[in-house]
């Protein structure tokens, strides 16, 4: 009688056993079903942020505001020119301007703008920029920005003016 005794508590023992490790495995399981649950859940969210990283926001300038992107698109210009004639001046010429165009930039800089010019850079599809034009075979898949006509205008990093590009043919 003993021995069913110690083999009948023996068999308990090992159902509890077997069944908390059952009851174990079963909750790793849930576990990990919540966990992957809200990381699906998280990566929706995230993709749907995502979606149109370059979304056109407008923005509401006043006409001061207008009048200095203007004249921040202004100084870019009467560099670009200056930039041509540089060859034709005379050192201390080229010293004057170039002093006046850098004090210009940091009137600019002190309203927080700033001015890109994409002039020579690869040209992909994400950028916030509008194609004028598109110079050569157009149904190549990588082009070149060979001109800019207006540049972009960045005030504390965010776009306000988008620039206005010629695209030509990547060599």
């Amino acid at each position: 009688m003993l021995d069913i005794m110690n083999q009948s508590s023996i068999l308990n023992f090992i159902n509890k056993f077997v069944i908390s490790q059952y009851f174990l495995w079963l909750l790793a399981l849930a576990f990990l079903v919540i966990i992957t649950m809200l990381t699906i859940r998280l990566s929706k969210k995230n993709r749907q942020k995502v979606k149109y990283p370059t979304q056109t926001r407008f923005i509401n300038i006043s006409p001061s505001a207008r009048k200095m992107i203007n004249l921040a698109i202004e100084i870019w210009r009467i560099k670009k020119r200056v930039n041509k004639i540089n060859t034709k001046l005379s050192e201390n010429e080229q010293r004057m301007f170039q002093n006046s165009l850098r004090n210009l930039d940091q009137f600019i800089g002190d309203y927080d703008l700033e001015v890109i010019d994409y002039t020579g850079r690869e040209y992909n599809e994400g950028m916030n920029l509008e194609v004028e034009s598109i110079e050569g075979d157009k149904s190549k898949e990588k082009f070149v920005i060979v001109e800019t006509l207006e540049p972009t205008v960045l005030h504390k990093g965010e776009i306000i003016k988008k620039s206005k590009v010629i695209l030509g043919e990547s060599n």
